[in-house]
């Protein structure tokens, strides 16, 4: 199911706020896609099985765009899957702990999380990763990008690209076109 809206994107966004980025591809890329995202969506899990995938074979692999995820976790699971993912940011293996964790089903469980961050890469110091998890080091940080993603009118698969947001879940060949202007 593909929606299409296109507007401008709204002036105010989390790059206003203190919120670190998690960042996929070379940090110094010459565009930024900014999606807004749930590891616990369907329309999340089918835009990373679908238009990311595409979006990182043409154009992240190649270092000219970067991937900006921003958490819009409403749930209690997605919360938790959120901020498991802030915790394996902080060892920089966010983009290997983002693959496996939207791919993943299920419920997240500190477990099942902490699981998923040694099969995101040995070198992943797990002591490290379950204290932050276990510990809620990420909590208000994922409730503000929340709250700030939806003061910006933004919702689950929203995507900025330069000034264009696009909302619902998006087929390539609308994504593309549009990332090919801002280049």
């Amino acid at each position: 199911m593909f929606v299409t809206a296109r507007q401008t994107a709204p002036s105010s966004s989390l790059k206003a706020s203190n919120i670190p980025a998690l960042i996929i591809g070379k940090p110094t890329a010459k565009l930024t896609v900014v999606v807004y995202g749930d590891f616990r969506s369907s329309k999340s899990q089918l835009f990373a099985s679908g238009p990311e995938s595409e979006i990182k074979r043409d154009f992240v692999d190649s270092g000219q765009v970067k991937i900006e995820w921003h958490n819009f976790a409403e749930s209690a699971s997605s919360q938790l899957a959120a901020q498991a993912a802030r915790c394996a940011d902080d060892q920089n293996f966010f983009p290997a702990y983002h693959d496996l964790l939207i791919s993943t089903s299920g419920a997240p469980t500190n477990s099942n999380l902490e699981m998923l961050a040694r099969q995101a890469n040995d070198l992943l110091n797990d002591t490290q990763f379950d204290t932050c998890l276990e510990s809620g080091k990420y909590a208000g940080t994922v409730k503000d990008e929340l709250r700030i993603a939806k003061a910006a009118g933004f919702d689950t698969t929203t995507y900025v690209i330069g000034q264009t947001a696009l909302t619902g879940l998006q087929p390539y060949s609308v994504i593309r076109p549009v990332i090919e202007a801002e280049l």
